[in-house]
């Protein structure tokens, strides 16, 4: 059994005496709770900026929660929503320093919402979200009425009562479903642990940590590198790490920090100058877009005051001085824990340089990263491929697919994103099957793709019914007993040499593609893409439609505000090159998008060739 804390106020205590804290005049300084095994260090007092900022926030959110909820208790599977809008109102009816602290108005709301989710509870304590008694997703739920539940109980408002009561039901129904119950992902184990800390803290009962314990067992899904094996930023910020600071700040495991420290450190190879993190490596849905560094923010906030570190301190600082709405949409709903933890509201120690320029090279992910002051690159080549090489990769939920091998920013200037997409038996873009690293700033890519026509089978396997097993083809499945065929193989090779031009990011890439195979010379339509993203003005190019536009001689330009991207020289066009790009069978047969979000920009021609791309 995991050890319990012992020496610790009861959970609402230690939420009040929080609450105090952030609630106190500039001068007071918050308590730190006394948690087993946390490292002491002298409170020096609050950051009031970021006090009064975040109960601002919080405050905000409470009409828009009040306009919506009804909407959500009338759909179907709203009960994440339901349980956020629970703790939102609860973090401004329980803040002594709210302006509408203890407004008996807030009330019927909350108990409405509590009676919500007493509706859709299934007797076996679990609800639905899509995915039907879900454990996992009732761990989402959990956190959030923990977390409404302590600042009550450390409010004591006698008004509040029922509402203390409803929620207390409502955990007690679900507490043995989460402790028995099953995952689908990764980082749901860690959500559901987090979930069970906090249910344990407020409801103790042994099999809570039973369960913390079974899950922790199977080790922590982090590679040698520092990222989990999901590769999303959207986990890491939302669901991983911060389960892991629960965990260890709640049940003593605090050599748990030790693998948020190392997340960390991979995050800060990933982060852009405009507060994005690059997620092209992802096996979730991010990997189609930057996500906003903002989501993690108590996590580098915490991770910044635990160890004095002055590079999570200036990331937070960044987010911090942002006053864009992406970065401010995160505050209100981090309220809540610092009222539990004002030790999250405590002054930052001075920021450090981030020490991130240079080249580093994540291997487990297949992915460089290359940065110089303002300019930085993403070198990819870790998509999940099939068992066999010589077939294109799975297309599946869980996988990484995405077919962006570079992105390269100088300054305001982005290239999102730049892929190769052969017209090769439909079988889709060129994905690298593994980053050699040739220093210096140059990198090899490689894929090697058999495709062809099927023979007889031969005797022994042919069948009068004609009834053959249902197997792939590699790119799409037939009942021809693939596997028993014999095969005209038809094969595509392509290298692709990408270098950093004297090894200097800010200077651009030379992109020297090599494709051979057993087509005859110019056989293959091919198209390089190129897209870009920003409010930039593009030159040079022809435009196709809208967004759209062909590069067919010469150099064209990519320009935002002083910042410039050359890029070419064009490679033609013509009937034999069509401007098409082909996202392979797997993706088209159902209508499947590919399509990156941007300006983009073709370059067409016809392989096996030999040619090179300059990017300056």
């Amino acid at each position: 059994m995991l050890a319990r804390r012992t020496v610790v106020q009861t959970a609402a205590a230690t939420a009040a005496t929080a609450a105090a804290a952030v609630a106190a005049p500039a001068t007071a300084a918050p308590a730190e709770p006394q948690r087993r095994g946390e490292r002491r260090r002298p409170v020096t007092g609050p950051d009031r900026a970021f006090v009064d900022r975040l109960r601002a926030a919080a405050g905000a959110q409470v009409e828009p929660v009040l306009a919506a909820y009804p909407e959500q208790a009338a759909g179907l599977w709203q009960n994440r929503a339901l349980a956020r809008s629970l703790r939102r109102l609860v973090a401004v009816h329980a803040d002594p320093g709210a302006a509408r602290y203890r407004d008996r108005a807030l009330l019927p709301h909350l108990d409405a919402l509590v009676a919500a989710l007493r509706s859709t509870q299934h007797a076996d304590g679990l609800w639905s979200q899509g995915n039907l008694h879900t454990p996992p997703d009732s761990a989402f739920v959990v956190n959030d009425l923990c977390k409404a539940l302590a600042l009550l109980e450390a409010d004591a408002d006698p008004s509040a009562a029922g509402v203390r009561e409803g929620v207390r039901a409502l955990l007690r129904a679900v507490g043995p479903a989460l402790a028995t119950g099953g995952v689908h992902t990764p980082n749901h184990r860690w959500e559901i642990c987090s979930a069970l800390a906090r249910l344990d803290a407020l409801l103790p009962d042994p099999a809570h940590s039973r369960r913390i314990e079974e899950w922790l067992a199977e080790g922590i899904d982090v590679d040698e590198d520092g990222q989990y094996s999901e590769r999303s930023v959207i986990y890491t910020f939302v669901v991983v790490n911060p389960a892991l600071q629960v965990l260890a700040r709640l049940t003593g495991r605090t050599e748990l920090l030790a693998t948020v420290r190392r997340s960390l450190d991979a995050q800060l190879l990933l982060l852009e100058d405009d507060g994005t993190v690059e997620t092209v490596h992802s096996r979730r849905q991010d990997q189609k877009g930057r996500q906003d560094v903002a989501e993690g923010v108590l996590v580098w906030r915490e991770a910044a005051l635990a160890d004095r570190d002055g590079r999570c301190a200036a990331v937070v600082r960044r987010i911090d001085e942002r006053t864009d709405e992406t970065a401010r949409s995160f505050d209100g709903d981090a309220w809540a824990d610092v009222l539990l933890h004002p030790e999250l509201a405590r002054r930052l120690p001075p920021s450090a340089p981030l020490g991130t320029d240079g080249e580093h090279v994540l291997a487990a992910s297949g992915l460089a990263r290359l940065r110089a002051g303002d300019a930085t690159a993403s070198v990819f080549a870790g998509t999940d491929g099939g068992e066999d090489p010589d077939r294109p990769g799975p297309i599946a939920s869980g996988l990484s697919t995405n077919p962006t091998f570079l992105r390269w920013r100088r300054g305001a200037a982005v290239l999102s994103s730049v892929r190769l997409a052969p017209r090769f038996f439909s079988t889709g873009h060129f994905r690298a099957d593994g980053l050699d690293v040739l220093g210096d700033g140059a990198y090899r890519l490689h894929q090697r793709i058999t495709a062809g026509y099927w023979q007889p089978l031969a005797p022994a396997d042919r069948r009068p019914d004609g009834d053959y097993d249902l197997t792939p083809d590699g790119r799409f499945w037939a009942a021809m007993s693939f596997d028993r065929r014999p095969r005209e193989a038809r094969v595509l090779e392509t290298t692709l040499d990408l270098r950093a031009v004297d090894g200097d990011v800010r200077a651009g890439f030379d992109l020297a593609f090599a494709v051979t195979g057993t087509e005859g010379e110019g056989e293959v339509p091919a198209v390089v893409e190129l897209t870009f993203t920003g409010d930039g003005e593009l030159s040079g190019t022809e435009e196709l439609e809208d967004g759209v536009h062909q590069l067919v001689e010469g150099h064209g330009t990519w320009t935002c505000g002083g910042d410039v991207i050359r890029f070419g020289p064009g490679t033609g066009s013509g009937p034999r090159q069509p401007a098409y790009v082909d996202p392979g069978e797997r993706y088209t047969w159902l209508g499947g998008d590919l399509v990156p979000e941007g300006t983009r920009v073709l370059l067409t021609t016809t392989v096996p060739r030999a040619w090179t791309l300059r990017l300056r």
